[in-house]
């Protein structure tokens, strides 16, 4: 893989970490899945901060909303193509 690649697949990863993090409280507590998935994401929760300080360690990407971006696009599609596929 190439270091241009590994860096986009780094904030990639970023994005997703922050959707996560964003998410995760809110996904069926009183679930038993929810529970698992509640426990693993605390688990990996100190790697997606790792992660995402390096991703921010970039100067560009630190001074700009380069990945607060990404996550409201990303967001924002999940959430049109949901309501369009529950027609």
């Amino acid at each position: 893989m190439t270091e241009k690649n590994t860096a986009q697949k780094a904030h990639t990863i970023a994005v997703l970490f922050g959707l996560l993090a964003e998410y995760i409280d809110d996904f069926a507590p009183n679930s038993p899945l929810g529970e698992k998935i509640k426990l693993k994401s605390e688990e990996i929760s100190p790697l997606a901060d790792q992660m995402i300080d390096s991703v921010f360690s970039i100067k560009s990407v630190s001074q700009s909303t380069y990945i607060n971006d990404l996550t409201h696009k990303v967001d924002t599609v999940i959430r049109k193509n949901f309501q369009q596929a529950n027609k």
